[in-house]
């Protein structure tokens, strides 16, 4: 959920720089085409002042001033004179199209409310007027944060849908799993529970040895259903000594798993409880997967050492196998819901125990090393000591 709300979070801050951007490029372009348009319509009621009312112009300056006034292309143009009347236009349509004069009447009008005029004053001592207005390309412009705008927009939209989607991809499995996970767990003690019962129709069973047996199994369902009622729900911690956690985990395993698998639990602490806050439940589930997976990847003989030890002021607990060892990509890939090596996992025990430690302890899960055929390191660190 975290990393859903962080990569959205991402994804709007991304898309909101990008639009910011762009309405600043969009700006500020604006700005410098405008100014540049600006002073291109000085100069050419400049030249258009001197080509009226100078006489005596050299040939070369009269070519220059000619080019000054041809090279406008795409600004349009209206030059009237003093009482208005419309002497020459440019550049008021796009082609060649000629313009009828009431429409040209309309867009004079339209450039005296826009206010760009530059008079012109002639020898006589008259004056001609000259309006312009913003070229073609600068009003294509004005568009240009809008279409970005919608582009990025669309960008976001489908982004977030793709986002969404794999997010609910990625539920989907850790509801799958939790349901697989939680069948997987239940059948353990109902089997043994169906065991027991055929024994009790034995009258030559001791019964008292068969009511311990299913004390047992009972206590297991029991804290079944405990471990799934915690997930999702506010943690409660304790300050057991969470070498007592370990110590009856490890226990359980080493009963439950093969002969040739030498289970041992390592304390550091030896002598000192460790009464660090944490959920004795939650944590016994994390240490019961990781020990499970260190059991399957040793295939029914080996070493699994289990210690719980100092680093750098944090609690750390060490799970060691012998087992057959991960590559590198599948060491990133462990912790993602749906993933997993066995041909009948589910991938989920790791990714459940990785939201109790780092969600709900504030601690760490990580694969601390790994080599194929030699084994791997998991470890975890919980809070200050």
């Amino acid at each position: 959920m975290l990393k859903t709300k962080i990569n959205r979070l991402l994804l709007i801050t991304f898309a909101s720089a990008i639009c910011l951007g762009i309405i600043i490029f969009s700006f500020v372009f604006s700005k410098r085409l405008k100014e540049e348009e600006n002073k291109n319509m000085t100069r050419w009621a400049m030249a258009t002042s001197l080509l009226a009312t100078s006489n005596s112009i050299d040939g070369d300056v009269m070519k220059l001033l000619l080019q000054t006034v041809q090279d406008n292309t795409t600004i349009p143009v209206i030059v009237t004179d003093s009482e208005g009347r419309i002497i020459l236009d440019r550049n008021l349509s796009i082609g060649d199209d000629v313009i009828p004069k009431e429409e040209k009447n309309e867009i004079l009008a339209q450039m005296r409310t826009e206010g760009h005029m530059i008079e012109i004053p002639l020898e006589t001592g008259e004056k001609q007027l000259l309006y312009y207005s913003d070229s073609h390309l600068l009003k294509q412009l004005s568009y240009m944060p809008i279409i970005s705008l919608g582009m990025v927009l669309f960008f976001v939209i489908f982004a977030y849908m793709v986002i969404s989607k794999a997010n609910k991809s990625e539920q989907d499995k850790v509801w799958i799993g939790l349901a697989r996970e939680s069948a997987h767990q239940l059948g353990t003690p109902i089997t043994a529970l169906e065991g027991w019962k055929e024994l009790l129709e034995d009258t030559d069973i001791d019964r008292n040895e068969v009511a311990k047996g299913i004390g047992e199994d009972i206590r297991r369902l029991s804290n079944i259903a405990e471990r799934f009622s915690k997930i999702g729900s506010n943690t409660e911690f304790d300050s057991n000594d969470i070498a007592a956690t370990i110590s009856h985990i490890v226990d359980y395993l080493r009963r439950r798993a093969s002969h040739n698998i030498d289970i041992s639990f390592v304390n550091d602490f030896e002598g000192r409880k460790v009464n660090t806050p944490h959920n004795t439940v939650l944590i016994g589930w994390v240490i019961e997967n990781l020990c499970r997976n260190s059991i399957d990847a040793m295939e029914g003989r080996g070493q699994l050492t289990v210690r719980l030890l100092e680093d750098s002021g944090r609690l750390a607990i060490d799970i060691t196998d012998t087992g057959k060892g991960m590559n590198k990509k599948m060491s990133r890939q462990i912790f993602k819901a749906g993933f997993t090596t066995k041909q009948r996992g589910w991938g989920i025990g790791l990714s459940l125990s990785k939201r109790i430690i780092e969600q709900y302890h504030k601690g760490k899960i990580f694969v601390r090393s790994t080599d194929i055929g030699k084994g791997t390191v998991m470890r975890v660190v919980l809070c200050q000591i």
